[in-house]
This record gives structure tokens, sequence and C-alpha cells, in this order.
């Protein structure tokens, strides 16, 4: 068996448990709460109980999935059995409902998170209100307009006022201009970003001197509006985004801007999408072979080349920076990797019997049916019918393991493509001594992957694992199992094994002979104990199954 407490908020919940098939509750609470075995829960409705609160009901064929409604707490108890398990309940005479409701009106009345105290609400209400804050909002003279603001900011700052007369329109030899040493002037679309790398080095002739502040100074004497008739921007060699392709070439190396809507073959992600709408470009030129890196705003950095005349441009590449990915190709890491499978025959190809059906016994290799269904080996995995009508859990199609895996997490899936009736998965778990203590359910089974996972105390040690019917299969119902798998940790890629090493893996607890001496020379596995040895159609089989 199986507990659990579970809040209710008044919203319908799913509550998921494991450790039997029915699924007993008891209302801790002080309102009637509603159970059912499937969603949809609604007062009065058919296939609803209510829970009054303090009593106890219990929910036949839950299968470890119930669905609640309703306000307060619930004690959840899973059990295979029939018998009430709490001591308070109204079928102990009513006093039980009594002492609960008592019980959750006191933690209520208690509780001082949710109320509020005389000295509380006096300090509240002592508070600011907004209306005392209106003769301040509608002092004109402490606060601005947004017209006056306007006003005020169009103003000129001082430093905007010249200390000398502004140029007289004339020319003159030479022009003054201040900058800093930096990359050639780069434009984001029409703004300026960078400032000019001067080219004029040593040149004694415009003065050139370095202040504190490491800036190349030019004095002049004169300072005009043009030289020789040209204006400044006429002097200043700049390129604004260019297209990559056809105006950043073999023959102009540099540094640019460019920008995703001015440069038609920007480089694109697989989908369709940028790598960053803008990137700094640059472009260098190593005999006949030219480089271009773009460097993106938020980091990432594409290269491509092409040798000058010859050939075309390579592939933008994106340069790995050693980081941490979410996928590879679209993948996911548990799409990648696979954890070891630890059943054997886990896709029922191996059929050393032969035959096309079983009722009982071992069938498939490995694979073991106590007669409550049939197993049918198909293309694609193994087909089970029903033979009985289930009232209560039973099991009907398991595999043992040979030595008890020791604790630890773990997880069992499955993959089934048709479904009909009511199946579940299960971990079947004892002591160290072989004692039974627990199994652990997926919940009902539906086409696809279903799957369990658990974590194991130092006392549980998994002994097998089995395909259950639960209560409201019927004859005929079936399930179809692609196939199943055991492994450590959480679920991750399911791998269909090698036959030839899986034969011989089940060749260890059966063999099949065409004569019932053993030939020395024989290369098939050793079995893992001395066999029994009986006949079968084509020979005779050597049988060591647990």
């Amino acid at each position: 068996m199986t507990s659990k407490t579970i809040a209710l908020s008044g919203a319908e919940i799913r509550a998921d448990y494991s450790g039997g098939t029915n699924a007993w509750l008891r209302n801790d609470g002080t309102a009637t709460v509603y159970a059912s075995t499937a969603p949809g829960v609604t007062a009065g409705a058919d296939g609803t109980v209510s829970i009054p609160a303090g009593q106890s009901v219990g929910v036949y064929g839950a299968n470890g999935t119930v669905y609640l409604m309703g306000i307060g707490s619930v004690q959840l108890i899973g059990s295979d059995y029939s018998t009430i398990p709490f001591r308070n309940s109204a079928a102990s005479g009513g006093s039980g409902a009594d002492e609960q409701a008592r019980a959750a009106i006191e933690a209520h009345a208690g509780n001082t998170e949710i109320h509020v105290t005389a000295d509380e609400k006096a300090g509240w209400d002592g508070k600011v209100d907004e209306t005392d804050f209106t003769d301040h909002k509608n002092d004109t003279t402490a606060h601005v307009t947004a017209d006056e603001k306007g006003s005020w900011n169009a103003k000129a700052e001082l430093s905007d006022i010249p200390t000398t007369l502004p140029a007289n329109g004339g020319n003159a030899d030479i022009s003054k201009y201040i900058g800093t040493w930096g990359a050639p002037e780069q434009y984001y679309g029409s703004r300026l970003k960078a400032r000019i790398l001067f080219n004029k080095f040593g040149d004694s002739r415009l003065g050139l001197t370095t202040d504190t502040n490491n800036e190349i100074r030019v004095d002049y004497a004169t300072n005009a509006d043009t030289l020789d008739g040209k204006h400044a921007e006429d002097f200043i060699n700049v390129s604004a985004t260019r297209k990559l392709e056809t105006s950043i070439n073999g023959t102009l190396g540099g540094t640019y801007f460019c920008e995703g809507s001015f440069t038609p073959d920007y480089p694109l992600k697989a989908d369709g999408t940028e790598y960053g709408h803008y990137g700094l470009l640059d472009v260098r030129i190593y005999g006949s072979i030219c480089y271009q890196t773009l460097q993106f705003e938020n980091g990432i950095v594409l290269h491509r080349a092409c040798v000058i005349g010859s050939t075309p441009w390579s592939d933008w590449m994106n340069i790995n920076d050693g980081g941490n990915a979410d996928t590879l190709d679209g993948l996911h890491a548990n799409e990648i990797a696979s954890n070891p499978n630890l059943l054997l025959n886990p896709d029922f190809r191996v059929n050393q019997r032969g035959q096309a059906e079983y009722t009982s016994g071992y069938t498939v290799d490995r694979w073991y049916s106590p007669g409550k269904c049939s197993a049918a080996p198909i293309s694609g995995g193994v087909k089970l019918t029903s033979t009985v009508t289930a009232s209560s859990t039973t099991h009907a199609f398991w595999q043992d393991f040979e030595f008890p895996l020791r604790p630890g997490k773990y997880t069992l899936s499955l993959k089934a493509a048709d479904v009909t009736g009511v199946w579940a998965a299960r971990i079947r778990t004892v002591t160290a001594a072989g004692d039974y203590v627990d199994s652990y359910y997926t919940p009902r089974l539906q086409a696809g992957i279903n799957s369990v996972t658990v974590d194991l105390s130092d006392s549980e040690y998994i002994s097998a694992v089995s395909v259950s019917l639960n209560k409201g299969t019927q004859i005929g119902d079936s399930l179809t199992i692609e196939w199943m798998k055991l492994e450590n940790g959480s679920a991750t890629l399911f791998v269909h094994p090698d036959y030839a090493a899986e034969l011989a893996k089940c060749q260890r607890f059966y063999q099949v002979r065409t004569t019932n001496d053993i030939d020395p020379l024989d290369l098939r596995p050793s079995m893992r104990t001395i066999t029994d040895i009986k006949a079968v159609e084509g020979g005779y089989a050597y049988v060591a199954e647990l």
C-alpha cells in the first residue's frame, strides 16, 4: 500500500498513485469532496461518489489514477484489498466524521495567516488616502507642463554659444578638425557610429599635437566653410551600409557595418530567420583569397571566403563558441544517447519455441504467461488477448530477473500500438531475502509510449516486470506491444537489439537441439544451470528457465 495527502482548492485535479487497484479516500476537510475514475467530475452524476467531511469511501478499479474535486485535504491510500484502511470513518459509528470536522474547524480558527486583528485593521485605516494628495496634485506652481518642458529643452546650451565669430563663408587653404584614433567611419543606417581615423601621420604642415585625452588636434590660424571650394564632407571617405556580394569584394578590405534590410545576401538560418539584424563585417585579403567575418550584435560570429575573380563565396560558417547547445541536428541528448535495456528479448523477436500463439507457460523467449491471456508473436511485437474477465488486478505477462536488481532509480516504459480494455505495466519489488515489498504501476495504458519511474530505497530490489489485466477488462480485449524497456535513470531512446546477440542471451535459458546428446563442439552459449531435456518438434529442448 502507498498513501499520500492531496490538497484541493476547488478545481478538478488528477491524482496518480501506486500500490493497488483500489483508491481509498478520507475527507479531512470541512466540505464535501467528489471523486471519480474518469475526468469531468460532476456532483450527483453517474460514476461520481461524494465524500462528506470526515468520512471515507473506496473507489474500486481506479488502477493508479483518481480524479478529485472540492476544497480541503484528502488522504489517499492505494490498495488491492477491499477492507477500509482508515480507523476513523463512517463505519465506526459516525464519531470519526465529527472528530475530523472539529479538527478542521480548530485548524482554521487558529490560522493567524488568514485572519487579521483589530490593531491591524486600525493601522490600515490610518494610512494615507488618495484624496490626501489632492492639494499637492493641483498645485500648478510646484508642477510644470509638457509644453513648458518642450520650450525649455529647445533652448541653447551655454556651450553652444561660440566664443569667436563664425566662419565668414570664405575659402581657406586648410580647415580644422578634431578626432580620436579609431576605425574608419561606420554608419548605422544614416547615424554616425564611429569616429574618423586620420591618415596623415606626422605631417608637420598640419601642426599635429597630442593632448592629455590622447586626441589628435590640428591647429590652424583660420577656419572656413570650404577648402579649395570643397566642404569637409567631400574629403571624408566613409562607407554606409553595403551590399555584401556586389560592393564588398576582393579589392575593398576594411570594416563595415551591415544591416539585413540593406544587404540581399545577408546570412539566414536554415529556418529563414536572421542570426542577428545588425552585424559588423571585417574584410581581409591575403593574396588572391578574401575572407569575410560577420559579428552580430548578439555575439554570434560567421565567416566565409572566396578566391577573388575565380570562385564564388563559400557558405557562411558558424564559429563554435565552445558552449552548450539545446539540441544537435534538432535532437535532444535523450534522443541520441540510450541507456542499456535490462530486459531480455525486449522486442519479442526471439521465439525459439516457434509457435504462432501461446496460451500459458513460457511464450516468446523469457516472457511468461500464467494463462490469463494468450500471446501471439507478430511482425513488430507481440499481441496479448485476454482469456478472462478481470475483477481485480491480474498479472498476465511477465519477465523475471535471475538476480534481483539493486536499489536505485529505474524507468519502465513500453510502446503500445493498439489497446482495448484496461491494461497496466508494473515494476515488482522484493527485499534482499525475496519477500514482496510493492508494485509500481503505469497509468492505464494508452496507444503510444507509457512509462513509470521509481527511486527505490536501499531495502527494495526489482524482481520482475509485468503487464497486468485490470478490473474492467473483458474476454477478447487485447494489447499490442511493440517493445518494453527497463533502464537505470530516466527514460531514453529505445534501440532494437541485435537479433543474434539477443538469441545468444536467451539460449542461456532455453535451447533447441536436434538430438538429446549434447555435442561438445556445439558453439551455442552455456546454460545457466543443469538443464531439463524434453522432446519438441524438430528435436529436443534443453530448458534452464527460471
